[in-house]
């Protein structure tokens, strides 16, 4: 049954794939079926091959464990980068949070394993420990998924090659330093989004410089881009300025409203910083916009605590399915716990 699964995996990706590559359930068949086509490869080499099967299992139940906790060891340092150079805030914490959070069910998990309920005497209290845990372990296993499907997904996304018949290319923008200068991000989208209009085929191709006014700008950030192309040396006709949105989602759809008053059906491309892009697309797929998006590059440090908030608003989306799915694997645990009449 399981090369069953590996080739229905596989075709249901394929097909998802082909229909629209911004798909978010791309993502979750893409890591289905790589886990199905590791799977397969392990029951093919148990008769054939015995000490690749034997190694193929260390890598599943030793060293993926273990890359886990130093993954999440890095990451907490890794926040400890930010913090020092981008300054102390929530978000800037995150690779911190979401390491520790790694290493306590580690620890959970490890205390579990070394029957730490073997002194409890009540058949209950010990029913009551074990699903606790039962449950915890499944809720991390279904966070860690969704992580590494997004990850896994949002690289191959970005390494996928992009047309150039784009009728515009939008730019996101972002906070502004000290509220009308370009900081590095930002400058780093626009370079790329000049870097496409130069290898355009649709000679007419607008660039859309999107982004509102914050509480704390003096400028707003459509002004602070198109400044910045103006001084690259794109022409002011060339560039349209959508100044009323505050967020990814507004900047796609107010930028989608003024396009389409000037063009019938346009195609887009979506420039944002290459951990944003997945997010970007998938807000570009629901609001019927066709197009692609490109990342532009980031710095290294920044791009972990950048990549979880990016993942963090997937979860927020993807909230009444995780929702559903934890009250049904309660509702399971309850009946396979009913005492037999």
């Amino acid at each position: 049954m399981i090369y069953v699964f590996t080739i229905i995996s596989i075709v249901l990706f394929i097909y998802s794939f082909t229909r629209d590559k911004r798909n978010l359930v791309n993502a979750f068949l893409f890591l289905i079926s790589i886990a199905m086509i590791y799977l397969s490869i392990i029951s093919l080499a148990y008769e054939k091959l015995p000490k690749v099967h034997i190694f193929l299992l260390d890598v599943l139940y030793k060293m993926l464990p273990i890359s886990i906790l130093i993954f999440a060891i890095l990451m907490i340092i890794n926040g400890f980068v930010v913090l020092k150079k981008e300054g102390k805030s929530l978000s800037n914490t995150l690779p911190i949070l979401f390491g520790i959070g790694i290493l306590m069910y580690a620890i959970i998990f490890k205390l579990y394993s070394d029957n730490i309920y073997k002194h409890i005497s009540s058949y209950w209290m010990i029913s009551i420990f074990a699903n606790l845990f039962t449950l915890i372990s499944a809720l991390f296993a279904l966070f860690m998924f969704v992580f590494f499907a997004l990850l896994t997904y949002s690289i191959l996304y970005l390494y996928l090659p992009k047309k150039k018949d784009y009728d515009f290319i939008i730019i996101h923008g972002s906070g502004l330093i000290d509220g009308y200068k370009v900081p590095p991000l930002l400058a780093a989208r626009i370079d790329k989004a000049i870097e496409a209009y130069q290898l355009r085929e649709i000679q007419d191709a607008k660039i859309i410089a999107s982004g509102g006014q914050g509480s704390d700008e003096k400028v707003s950030e459509a002004k602070a881009i198109t400044d910045y192309l103006l001084d690259k040396g794109i022409d002011r006709d060339s560039i349209i300025i959508e100044d009323k949105s505050t967020t990814t989602y507004e900047n796609l759809k107010f930028s989608k409203e003024v396009a389409e008053k000037i063009k019938e059906n346009p195609n887009f491309l979506f420039i944002s910083n290459n951990y944003h892009v997945f997010r970007t697309t998938i807000y570009a797929r629901r609001l019927n916009m066709n197009g692609n998006g490109v990342g532009a590059k980031t710095a290294g440090y920044y791009i972990p605590s950048a990549f979880i908030r990016e993942y963090i608003a997937i979860l927020f989306r993807l909230k009444k399915v995780i929702i559903g799915i934890v009250v049904a694997f309660i509702i399971f645990l309850i009946l396979t716990n009913l005492p037999i009449q």
